[in-house]
């Protein structure tokens, strides 16, 4: 079930507005390379979204926070992932973010909160339950 905001207007004449359908998209399309990442071991694709100023953060786990695309990667190599995941809901955070909720299919739910500058990914902050 999606939560439906309306982006269409943030009051603002300088910044464009990513459309809600847009950060839907964006948003399926990085849990699609995600999973496709942990499935083939291949985290180009994945990392490629990213911007190279993004910033990624493990909200309880004692990893990171990891600054630019460089450091995303090397932590994907470190400490790879091995579970994939289902989308559950999403809500728009302001113009060009999301919250997203998200079961992995191991079991256990989770939290993302994900920004965009245009379609490249700058902020990921990730928070687990299990």
């Amino acid at each position: 079930m999606w939560t439906k905001h309306s982006t269409r207007s943030n009051g603002s004449d300088n910044l464009p507005i990513v459309a809600e359908a847009d950060l839907r998209a964006l948003l399926e399309r990085h849990v699609e390379l995600f999973n496709e990442a942990v499935d083939t071991g291949d985290y180009g694709p994945y990392l490629a979204t990213f911007a190279e100023r993004a910033v990624m953060r493990f909200d309880d786990l004692p990893l990171g926070p990891f600054h630019g695309r460089g450091q995303i990667a090397d932590a994907y190599a470190t400490r790879p992932p091995t579970d994939t995941m289902a989308l559950i809901d999403m809500e728009e955070i302001g113009g060009d973010g999301v919250k997203a909720s998200f079961e992995w299919d191991a079991g256990g739910t989770g939290q993302m909160y994900l920004r965009w500058d245009a379609d490249e990914l700058v902020e990921l902050s990730i928070s687990s339950s299990i």
